[in-house]
């Protein structure tokens, strides 16, 4: 196998959008109305997702993320934690998107198997994301897409996911996963060797390309490694899952 630790490990932009507004209750058809086109408008425009889509999708962020986003001390623990300002919307979204980044290696072992679980069904609803998935490239609006295209209780369980994931980011005296580079190398020999001959070079051939392999490539890889790490043995699965989630 090749040496995976150049490139080979996937990033991953995972997704947090905490500048939504809460639905006001009650109140006039217009003022819902207007309320219901700020939530849209929070939701990166897709040809594939209808207003009908961007609306539940930021309800669902503003379901699941609601606590966080209404802490009022929110930005100064997001500055603190990452030693950089937070100042205005979309600093916080940065900032956001970096802790859950950060916190999804510390979410316990069945947290894990959920992440990478729904990590699988977007790449198998989504060519684009699946491939970003391996490139670490991808494009906030892609995600929102695939992730429309979920049950609706899977889309939420990702979210709430992202949300835990940030707090536990915030905490006092956190850090991210040590790199188990004898855990990413076991599963991408376990990967390989249930591969035909014609997929097993494929695979190779990804591997040695890393981020620059062709995007079909990169999204049956990882699609590849995916399935072998849902089939692996609890421990092993853990370990690999905590290395892939490290930012």
């Amino acid at each position: 196998m090749a040496d995976s630790s150049v490139g080979a490990k996937p990033k991953y932009s995972w997704v947090a959008v905490l500048t939504t507004v809460a639905l006001v209750g009650g109140g006039s058809i217009a003022r819902k109305r207007i309320e219901e086109q700020r939530l849209v408008e929070a939701i990166p425009a897709h040809a594939e997702l209808s207003r009908d889509d961007r609306l539940r999708i930021a309800r669902a962020v503003d379901s699941t993320m609601g606590a966080l986003v209404n802490n009022p001390d929110l930005d100064a623990q997001m500055a603190r934690a990452l030693g950089t300002p937070v100042r205005n919307a979309q600093e916080r979204s940065a900032a956001a998107r970096a802790l859950s980044a950060r916190g999804v290696g510390r979410l316990s072992a069945s947290q894990l198997d959920e992440v990478f679980s729904i990590k699988l069904e977007l790449a198998q609803r989504s060519t684009a994301v699946c491939a970003g998935m391996w490139s670490g490239r991808v494009a906030p609006g892609e995600i929102f897409a695939a992730l429309a295209k979920l049950p609706h209780p899977r889309m939420l369980r990702w979210m709430t996911l992202s949300a835990e994931s940030a707090q536990l980011a915030l905490r006092a005296g956190f850090t991210v996963p040590d790199e188990d580079q004898a855990a990413v190398d076991a599963m991408l020999s376990r990967a390989a060797a249930g591969l035909d001959e014609t997929r097993r070079t494929r695979f190779q051939r990804t591997l040695d390309q890393s981020t620059d392999a062709p995007p079909l490539d990169g999204c049956a890889t990882w699609i590849d490694l995916l399935q072998s790490a849902r089939a692996a043995d609890a421990p092993l699965r853990e370990r690999f899952y905590r290395t892939m989630a490290r930012p």
